[in-house]
């Protein structure tokens, strides 16, 4: 199962979707896995504490999590106009910089938002949340690993082969002689 942990009653409250919306989310989920042993993903996950809760039950749990370019590459400093709105929304540097720490571990994936907005789109009076990712995708994985200097090998494990893992893809996702 796959959540996109951010707390309702929380937002309901602050439409500024505050940090503690996806940290009692993670939590929420935490409690459902190990109610029913679920293999669980957590996806987009953008704040620091989060991030440190999926790290300390992922081996007892069968717990994974994804981390989306956006929410690496830019930090709410960044989120100038509505081309910026996303769920959950781009975070401090902080946590900007313990999603790129988390990426050079290799224990995570990486996920691009699946919102194909057009820039009309964003650029409305009312613009959707989400930012495209599939079309930078690319590059954002040689920036990694070129100018944050994160491993090929590292590379191939967040990108394919943790995915084929949590799936349960045998034989897939590997690079073999």
């Amino acid at each position: 199962v796959t959540f996109h942990c951010e707390e309702q009653e929380i937002i309901d409250k602050d439409p500024s979707r505050p940090r503690e919306a996806e940290i009692v989310a993670v939590e929420k989920v935490l409690s459902i896995c190990k109610k029913y042993r679920t293999r669980t993903n957590i996806a987009h996950v953008s704040v620091k504490e989060a991030l440190g809760i999926v790290n300390e039950n992922r081996e007892h749990l069968q717990l994974a999590c994804e981390i989306t370019p956006h929410h690496v590459f830019f930090s709410k400093k960044d989120a100038k106009d509505s081309s910026m709105k996303v769920n959950p929304p781009l975070r401090e540097k902080k946590d900007s910089e313990a999603l790129l720490k988390e990426l050079d571990k290799g224990k995570c994936m990486i996920a691009t938002d699946h919102a194909p907005h057009t820039l009309e789109e964003k650029n409305s009076s009312n613009p959707p949340s989400g930012m495209p990712g599939l079309d930078t995708y690319g590059n954002f994985v040689l920036w990694l690993m070129a100018k944050k200097k994160i491993k090929p090998q590292t590379i191939a494990k967040i990108t394919s082969l943790n995915a084929a893992n949590y799936l349960g893809i045998k034989n897939k996702a590997r690079i073999k002689e």
